[in-house]
């Protein structure tokens, strides 16, 4: 789990798309332009309560952004700013857009449910996959074996190009 910095939305925060509301569970990871938290969505199926994982993926360019307003949500910048936010934002966008282009083309490609504004930003809702990082994998057991390297290098590989050869037939047009 994550550490939880100010410009984190904090576990219990909802989140609300056109199709539900999500609630904030833990901060996964951060980086220069966004924020991915595990979150949830509760429903009921034939009277029984579930509550489903989701990874949510916020944009947010932690050198230019801070949050401010209700629940400590909203995303504001400066003007001098604005631009090189607003283009980040839909680079942001057009990742989402292709990863769910091609989420069915390939298992390494992560599953994006939707696409959302909120908080004056932008997130996608994805996948959650419970389970272990090749890093704490690496960090219990030592090196690899090179075959079982191969196993996770070759798909993850595969994956990459697919994303990366969409991204360049993307910008083309």
């Amino acid at each position: 789990m994550a550490n939880y910095s100010d410009n984190t939305l904090k576990p219990g925060s909802r989140l609300k798309s056109s199709k539900r509301e999500y609630i904030i569970e833990e901060v996964l990871g951060q980086g220069g332009f966004g924020i991915t938290y595990k979150a949830s969505w509760q429903t009921v199926v034939e009277n029984v309560p579930v509550k489903i994982p989701f990874a949510i993926k916020e944009f947010f360019m932690s050198d230019s952004c801070e949050r401010h307003g209700g629940n400590n949500s909203q995303i504001v910048y400066s003007n001098p700013v604005k631009d090189k936010v607003e283009e980040a934002r839909s680079d942001f966008l057009a990742e989402a857009r292709r990863l769910n282009s091609l989420q069915h083309q390939h298992p390494c490609i992560v599953k994006v449910n939707e696409v959302f504004e909120a908080n004056n930003t932008s997130y996608y809702v994805m996948e959650y996959l419970d389970g272990s990082s090749l890093r704490r994998l690496i960090h219990k057991s030592g090196p690899l074996a090179e075959q079982e390297a191969l196993g996770y290098i070759l798909p993850l590989a595969q994956g990459c190009l697919l994303y990366t050869s969409d991204a360049a037939d993307e910008a083309r047009s």
